[in-house]
């Protein structure tokens, strides 16, 4: 084998990058301070059911894809089933009820049934998503190949118009007060740009955004077991504690029980403020890398709630959001909305005739990092936010709460605990304007041979992201060690 790569990391980025480094012939080895790989990317078991911390629809699930053609790479998708959605997700306000329909035809019928003179922002939002179908963005936004350029010259004209207005400025244009709440709540990233939700929509409406059957760590396992079988090392139960540097390059890592593993390059696959402020250390950083964490704005972190429930869900929306008639004071804050996904589509996270539901609430981190002080406080708001929101469910499906089996209730201090992810922003960077007119370094200038990959370098997070990124981290390597790339994309 050539040169060795040591990846911090065991989640996908860091998967990603074992995979890939293997293809292209260098002996990578990943360090995992936790027992199991995925990281942000898993499920968990309580009795008799699955708990699912992650995926709720995938880019990249339709074959012929470049995102596809990386799940091919990585072994992701293989001998795993599908779901399609015909509902994306479901929108209560008061009386009223908005399908979100991954059909542009049925979703432009359902919006202009159910609002007054918005006609104009209708056909701009659909035409957008219609606009998008067969669109496939960059592997890399920074440097785009000739070919992908090429094949993305009919689109400029749309992506200009669909990226200068933000979700929140488009929503304003609503006249209709139920469509404009419930257009707020489809996608509640008021920063980003309108892009981002048409793109969505597109890419589910061309079959190619589904959710995987068997949950999030069974994804995760099968890139493992594809990384094994490529040659690559995993150690688990081993946190880096310090990045070694010695003449402005990176030499390898310290880990916690003091032993030094050394490599001629260094990938941080792990939380971005922890790799720079503690494992890097401030001496070797240049504003250019300390920059988005004083200016960007950050995905909120959350108190996510897994029921299993003694009750078929067959048909059910696999997201529905309720918008509050008066917002209610919850885990730190003040909530305007509570939402659910209900996963009757994926039967292998509960036994026949059974479901599971979870449910992602925006929360304060300084709240529960106070209340974690408390073990009895902090148990007490966690029962909080699930009785709350048992309470909601109660009002859609009477009888629930005598059906619950199993509660789960994680909060930013358990994702930073299992994941070390900073202040629990579970996807890293909001992908708002300011962040994607930010080029967000993945080196540093004055530590050779590292990099970083993962969602602290590319806004907006997710796994398709993580994967692409772990990709291009070993596709930089190569061309700094003059060897050729390999990958299907």
């Amino acid at each position: 084998m050539g040169k060795k790569i040591l990846i911090i990391g065991a989640g996908i980025a860091g998967l990603s990058a074992g995979c890939y480094g293997q293809m292209n012939g260098f002996s990578t080895r990943v360090l995992e301070m936790h027992d199991l790989p995925g990281g942000m990317c898993t499920s968990w078991k309580r009795g008799q059911y699955t708990l699912d911390g992650c995926i709720h629809w995938l880019v990249g699930t339709k074959p012929g894809t470049k995102m596809n053609r990386i799940w091919e790479d990585l072994g992701a998708l293989q001998d795993c089933k599908v779901a399609e959605h015909e509902v994306f997700r479901q929108i209560v306000v008061g009386d009223n009820v908005l399908n979100v329909y991954t059909d542009p035809d049925a979703l432009e019928r359902e919006m202009l049934e159910k609002s007054k003179g918005d006609e104009e922002a209708v056909k701009a939002f659909v035409d957008g998503i219609r606009g998008f179908q067969g669109f496939e963005p960059p592997l890399d936004s920074r440097k785009i190949a000739i070919g992908e350029y090429l094949r993305m010259l009919r689109y400029i004209p749309k992506l200009m118009r669909y990226q200068k207005v933000t979700i929140g400025e488009f929503t304003d244009q609503f006249k209709d007060p139920f469509l404009r709440e419930a257009f707020r709540m489809i996608f509640p990233l008021s920063s980003s740009p309108l892009f981002v939700a048409v793109l969505t929509l597109a890419l589910m409406s061309d079959g190619d955004a589904g959710c995987p059957i068997g949950g999030s760590l069974s994804f995760a396992r099968r890139i493992e077991e594809r990384y094994l079988k490529l040659g690559g090392e995993i150690s688990y139960s081993s946190k880096a504690v310090k990045i070694l540097v010695e003449d402005g390059r990176a030499i390898g890592v310290v880990l916690e029980d003091g032993a030094k593993v050394l490599a001629d390059h260094v990938i941080s696959a792990c939380d971005g403020h922890h790799a720079l402020f503690d494992l890097i250390g401030e001496e070797h950083l240049d504003q250019d890398a300390v920059r988005p964490y004083e200016e960007l704005e950050t995905f909120k972190p959350i108190v996510y709630v897994s029921l299993g429930v003694a009750r078929d869900m067959t048909g059910e929306p696999p997201i529905t959001t309720v918008v509050l008639g008066e917002p209610i004071d919850i885990a730190g804050g003040r909530q305007d909305c509570i939402g659910w996904a209900v996963h009757s589509y994926d039967t292998s996270r509960a036994p026949p005739g059974k479901c599971t539901i979870t449910s992602m609430i925006e929360t304060n981190y300084g709240f529960w990092h106070d209340a974690h002080a408390d073990k009895t406080r902090y148990e007490k708001e966690k029962q909080k936010v699930c009785d709350t929101l048992l309470e909601h469910l109660e009002q859609r499906y009477p009888g629930i709460s005598g059906q619950v089996e199993v509660a789960d209730v994680a909060t930013p201090i358990t994702w930073e605990r299992y994941t070390g992810v900073w202040k629990g922003a579970y996807e890293g960077w909001l992908p708002s304007m300011e962040a994607r007119k930010m080029n967000i370094p993945r080196t540093l200038k004055g530590v050779a041979n590292f990099s970083i990959c993962g969602q602290w370098v590319e806004p907006g997070g997710g796994v398709p992201v993580a994967a692409i990124s772990g990709r291009n981290a070993i596709r930089d390597i190569c061309k700094k060690e003059k060897v050729p790339f390999h990958g299907r994309t």
